[in-house]
């Protein structure tokens, strides 16, 4: 089947007309509030402590942990902080699990970890 020259006219004047329904919302969801200068510079200064103590630090894949902190970071500071403390909790909960299993599964084996090997 094909559209008869009106329907894809009128096809083509919906598309041309969806740039400025999304400019419009882009202006209304970007638009100042009260608080939302605020929340920026929450935000910037927490990637910045991150990202400094990662790069101290040699933490590989840096990019994730700026990217908890966007994930993270909530409206309120009070929000941010309690989900923060229980990303670390479960964070050093889900850690010791795998050490405890990796004790436990290595049996006899010395405790230390494993090495490579260099025989080649």
């Amino acid at each position: 089947m094909t559209a008869s020259p009106a329907a894809a006219a009128a096809s083509r004047g919906r598309v041309l007309a969806q740039p400025s329904v999304l400019v419009a919302f882009l202006r209304r969801e970007l638009a100042p509030f009260p608080g939302r200068a605020t929340a920026t510079l929450r935000i910037a200064v927490a990637c910045v402590a991150v990202l400094v103590l990662c790069m101290t630090l040699r933490v590989p894949e840096a990019h994730l942990a700026v990217w908890v902190v966007f994930k993270i970071a909530l409206e309120e500071s009070g929000e941010t902080l309690l989900a923060g403390v229980v990303a670390l909790v479960a964070l050093t909960i889900g850690i010791a699990l795998a050490r405890l299993r990796w004790r436990s599964s290595s049996g006899a084996r010395s405790r230390s970890a494993p090495r490579a090997s260099c025989s080649g």
